[in-house]
């Protein structure tokens, strides 16, 4: 497993962690969701994932909104809302992969140049 990915599964498991931790405090003041319509939740949780992500990095904030999702019961969702949900998942962590590659090739790119800059100052002297 690379660096990259073992990054992405810690970063999923922290959004699940807190999608978990939503829904039991979701429970806790909503006494068990259960006088808490559909709707309404989906807005409390969207509300409480918003607030969490807001200081975050543009890379890490949708693969981990995307796993907090992933954390609600399959009985407070659609068939649709569930496939949507796992969809979003998968397109975020593809996209978390690409982009964390995307900056290690910039970095070693940058390195290299350095080298090459240094070796040639280190020969010109």
């Amino acid at each position: 497993m690379s660096a990259i990915e073992q990054e992405a599964d810690e970063l999923c498991e922290a959004g699940h962690k807190a999608g978990q931790s939503i829904l039991s405090a979701i429970d806790d003041a909503y006494e068990g969701r259960s006088i808490l319509p559909a709707r309404k939740f989906r807005r409390v949780f969207d509300c409480m994932i918003e607030s969490l992500t807001d200081e975050m990095s543009g890379i890490d904030a949708p693969l981990f909104t995307a796993s907090a999702y992933e954390a609600i019961p399959q009985v407070l969702l659609s068939q649709v809302e569930r496939a949507e949900i796992n969809s979003n998942a998968h397109l975020a962590r593809a996209a978390y992969m690409a982009e964390r590659a995307s900056e290690a090739e910039a970095e070693l790119a940058d390195y290299r140049y350095d080298q090459m800059r240094d070796e040639r100052l280190m020969g010109a002297a």
